[in-house]
């Protein structure tokens, strides 16, 4: 058997390099061009590829800005609401003045009614008591042992006008009313009568409970 060398077996490149002696530069030309390109398009791949996962990045990171700022809103919004919940109510001078300057028309006495054992309200009792007794209105204090809702005063007289008129002069001066259509008699504790107090055409407000502390969306 006869071994031939490799470069027997590729003569057409021994003749070819031999006939065009720049056929080597040219193939090697061919090669690195070739070389080159795959090189550029593999580092444009890459950049394009970091470009994109920078980008893909900084959106991450103002996606994660804008929810912790709107976390801090609400964190903020939260604590002020709780803050203004558990704040007891107050009775201001001008409050004062613009429930006195209506109801100084009136000669109804008043029931004030809170929910027993409610310190905060109790307290509301005791100025709302103060500002009527200021202009010379009887008032008498009672408890009852459960209610429904928050926040709000509730008012009730036999004559309807006149307790719309109350819960619109209470709502006007900064503390939200409305009528109630049937007086309140659930359970509880009647205080006494003052002397001279006319039950007739007396005045049921109950102030009920203050909001407790919560937050809430809705």
């Amino acid at each position: 058997m006869r071994i031939t060398n490799i470069t027997e077996r590729f003569t057409f490149l021994k003749t070819w390099s031999r006939n065009c002696p720049a056929g080597w530069s040219l193939l090697i030309a061919i090669v690195a061009s070739l070389c080159s390109g795959l090189g550029s398009g593999y580092m444009f791949f890459r950049l394009d590829h970091a470009h994109a996962t920078q980008a893909l990045a900084y959106k991450d990171a103002q996606i994660a800005i804008l929810t912790a700022q709107k976390q801090a809103v609400e964190a903020r919004a939260k604590a002020d609401q709780i803050k203004a919940n558990a704040v007891w109510r107050d009775i201001s001078d001008e409050a004062r003045v613009c429930l006195q300057s209506d109801f100084v028309n009136l000669r109804n006495d008043f029931e004030i009614i809170t929910l027993a054992g409610d310190a905060e309200a109790t307290f509301m009792a005791d100025l709302t008591q103060g500002v009527l007794e200021g202009i010379d209105r009887k008032v008498q204090r009672s408890q009852i042992f459960s209610a429904r809702g928050i926040g709000e005063y509730y008012v009730y007289n036999k004559n309807s006008r006149i307790a719309s008129s109350i819960a619109a002069t209470l709502s006007r001066c900064g503390f939200p009313a409305r009528t109630m259509s049937a007086p309140i008699t659930a359970a509880g504790i009647a205080g006494p009568l003052p002397t001279g107090f006319d039950t007739s055409s007396a005045v049921q407000l109950f102030i009920n409970t203050h909001k407790k502390p919560h937050f809430s969306y809705d």
